[in-house]
């Protein structure tokens, strides 16, 4: 079970960061409380600085789009996908432990 999933890194065009389509999929046990997705900019010479963060309310499977948010600024926006991605025979969750 991981604490911190990740995507790969990818580029976002200068001029171009409109809307970014980033296709992945990341499997992560079923939540008991919410979810934060953070959005890192990668330097090469300094640390990663945080464009802005999300908090992804433990609901049932769903489409969400949520505000990338640093302190109270909303700096984008993040659309999810949640799904289950296993169950069991008797139709609950996997929930590993």
């Amino acid at each position: 079970m991981c604490r911190a999933c990740t995507t790969r890194p990818f580029h976002v065009p200068r001029g171009h960061a409109a809307l970014v389509e980033v296709d992945e999929v990341l499997f992560v046990p079923a939540p008991r409380k919410e979810l934060v997705a953070r959005l890192l900019r990668h330097h090469k010479h300094h640390s990663d600085a945080l464009v802005g963060e999300a908090v992804i309310p433990p609901v049932p499977a769903t489409r969400l789009k949520l505000d990338l948010k640093r302190g109270h600024r909303v700096e984008g926006s993040l659309t999810l996908s949640l799904k289950p991605a296993l169950q069991r025979p008797d139709g609950g969750p996997v929930i590993e432990v």
